[in-house]
């Protein structure tokens, strides 16, 4: 039996809003179902008080984009306690899309690590359901995230810490990265330099409002700014 194709999106920002409505089109597309299922995953934002408008906004996308709300479902995850629960991971069997919403990257990290919601998120995405992490979402697919890149990274004072992610792609992923205040002359030579070696070579960064598609060995770029490779 030949092995199902995978397509993973990993997005610089704008998950639920008009800006990526052609790209999230396209994925409707690829489903190519009358009625495809949804799902939305706002853990990374489960420490803030308004978790819930991830989903809120979600729905309410998707179904502006032709899809029933009720085949849009909120897997209501905000912490590792809430992943443990197995009415989520009976929910991703049935999802054509999931998302991953942008909130910490490191709190949705630390929740879904070692879960069988994971380990049915990863089970399902073998099996044609496609993926996409947005901000947060897509830099723990990548193979490594900074703990931090903050003022003090950014202006040369200290260099980033980075942590292994879940490493779907073999690279590691800045989002947001055409949106560093211009003042802040030379911050990408600065990140560069404090960087380690085996992680240097593999950064890319995604502009805000732009999705890198991966369909196999195929990607493609939507959206208004673009994807750098990082050297």
């Amino acid at each position: 039996m030949s092995e199902l194709a995978t397509t993973l999106v990993l997005e610089g920002s704008g998950e639920f809003t008009p800006a990526m409505e052609n790209t999230d089109r396209y994925l409707l597309s690829k489903i190519g179902k009358q009625h495809p299922t949804v799902a939305i995953l706002p853990t990374a934002a489960g420490l803030e008080h308004d978790w819930h408008k991830w989903i809120d906004d979600g729905v309410h996308h998707f179904r502006y984009l032709g899809v029933s709300p009720l085949s849009v479902v909120g897997l209501e995850v905000r912490s590792r306690q809430d992943a443990g629960d197995p009415q989520w991971t009976t929910l991703v069997e049935s999802a054509d899309l999931l998302y991953l919403s942008g909130g910490s990257p490191h709190h949705l990290h630390a929740s879904l690590t070692d879960t069988p919601l994971w380990q049915a998120i990863v089970d399902r995405y073998h099996r044609g359901m496609i993926l996409a992490g947005a901000s947060a979402g897509a830099m723990v697919l990548g193979a490594y995230m900074p703990r931090t890149i903050g003022p003090k990274v950014l202006s040369g004072v200290e260099g980033p810490t980075w942590t292994p992610a879940f490493g779907l792609v073999p690279y590691s992923v800045l989002p947001h990265y055409d949106h560093v205040p211009r003042f802040l002359k030379g911050w990408r030579e600065r990140l560069l330099k404090s960087t380690p070696p085996e992680i240097k070579k593999t950064l890319i960064g995604i502009d805000e409002d732009t999705a890198l598609i991966i369909e196999n060995n195929t990607e493609k770029i939507l959206g208004r700014g673009t994807v750098t490779r990082i050297r």
